[in-house]
């Protein structure tokens, strides 16, 4: 689980589908990038949360909502 100001992400690592829980009521939407920096997913939480299933095994930096702060998953 990762904490920020305004959310958390859960679970993490994440098998398929990962959720977000957040302070205040609005949008996300959420970009993906591999550690070599490419983007490889974006889109928007819908009802909180989003399948990443199609993402392969590793690490990855997930933004969300064009915000500063870089979240790092794991995907199984």
């Amino acid at each position: 689980m990762v904490a920020k100001d305004k959310f958390t992400v859960f679970p993490n690592p994440v098998k398929s589908v990962l959720y977000i829980k957040p302070n205040d009521v609005k949008e996300y939407y959420y970009q993906i990038y591999n550690m070599s920096g490419q983007l490889v997913k974006s889109g928007k939480f819908e009802n909180e949360k989003t399948d990443l299933s199609s993402l392969i095994s590793g690490a990855y930096l997930m933004r969300i909502n064009n915000s500063e702060v870089l979240v790092k998953i794991i995907k199984e």
